[in-house]
């Protein structure tokens, strides 16, 4: 059995995509909070969009 066929890899990766997930929201509510949907916000929200985007692509495949 390798490690990444074991329990503690999934966990830990499962973690690492909550923790992604919750990274990527908090700095798009603060963007959308502080600045608004102004063009200095675009980065913000396109990193804490794909923030998001990389947890849940982590989450789909642990299960695939």
């Amino acid at each position: 059995m390798s490690f990444r066929n074991s329990k503690t890899y999934d966990a830990f990766k499962i973690v690492n995509s909550a923790m992604f997930i919750v990274l990527g929201t908090v700095i798009v509510a603060q963007m959308i909070h502080g600045i608004g949907f102004h063009f200095q916000a675009v980065a913000g929200l396109i990193l804490g969009l794909a923030l998001i985007t990389l947890g849940f692509i982590r989450l789909r495949a642990r299960w695939s």
